[in-house]
């Protein structure tokens, strides 16, 4: 007996979103302006010979020192699985310089591996106002954005974050597999491989790629081709390099065996 309508797209998009909590480990640590967000910063001006300047200008430099230092623990921390650390820390960065688009965004992501993702949405939104100001933008602020909006189920503002990191990194294949990863999402299963194989004619290589080409053939019916992209997934290094993977992929594999008996099945009761 087929599967029950409907019951084969669950099954796709249960297994897409086990992926997405999967490759959201892997969020980009820190973001990339450009220009660089430190360029071209206004500076109090400084008199020669000027005891009163020259004290303004040590305590600057300390405390630009100190918020650096801040800014590297944070990151430390949130790279240690310890993103709840990070927040008061990233607290006396912001109260140093509440205008650096950097602090917001570091407190963005330590907010979402705590998966406070609407705080986290509103801290990328202020990192990105800051940056804007500035006439900055950055890819990796908008793939993180897109990342937490996606959690939220704001597929479309999330389309539109993955579509502007693409404008601001056209040579990158990496905001094009976030983009064909929310069209798996969508159903939009043509849209979603065409944006991996931009991936491909960019050379970007993701260990996930594979897998989510298989679910846009499977999304398509396109079995065959599905199983092929699953082939280098279920070698015996997988299943020891990235288990989590390799699991996700024998599910798949197994699902599209049972659907290509079915589909063989078919066509030889029709020919009897």
């Amino acid at each position: 007996m087929s599967p029950a309508p409907g019951t084969h797209r669950k099954t796709l998009i249960a297994a897409t979103l086990a992926a997405l909590t999967l490759l959201g480990a892997e969020q980009t640590a820190s973001a990339q302006y450009s220009p660089s967000p430190y360029q071209n910063q206004p500076q109090t001006q400084i008199y020669k010979n000027s005891p009163a300047n020259q004290a303004i200008q040590n305590h600057r430099m300390q405390l630009n020192s100190r918020y650096r230092q801040l800014l590297d623990s944070a990151n430390r921390l949130i790279g240690e699985g310890r993103p709840q650390n990070a927040l008061p820390v990233l607290a006396e960065a912001a109260a140093i310089n509440p205008r650096d688009p950097e602090v917001h965004f570091f407190r963005g992501l330590a907010l979402d591996k705590l998966a406070d993702y609407k705080d986290a949405v509103k801290s990328y939104a202020q990192c990105l106002t800051l940056a804007k100001t500035a006439g900055m933008d950055s890819s990796e602020l908008r793939i993180n954005l897109g990342n937490t909006l996606v959690k939220l189920n704001y597929l479309n503002e999330a389309l539109f974050d993955y579509q502007r990191a693409i404008e601001i990194t056209p040579t990158s294949g990496l905001p094009h597999l976030y983009l064909g990863r929310l069209y798996l999402i969508k159903t939009d299963y043509n849209l979603a491989l065409d944006e991996f194989r931009k991936c491909e004619a960019l050379h970007y290589h993701d260990t996930y790629l594979p897998f989510f080409k298989s679910l846009a053939y499977t999304g398509l019916k396109q079995y065959g081709d599905a199983r092929e992209e699953l082939r280098p997934l279920l070698t015996s290094f997988s299943k020891t390099g990235t288990p989590d993977l390799f699991r996700l992929a024998s599910t798949l594999d197994d699902t599209l065996s049972r659907e290509l008996e079915i589909g063989a099945k078919t066509k030889s009761g029709n020919k009897n």
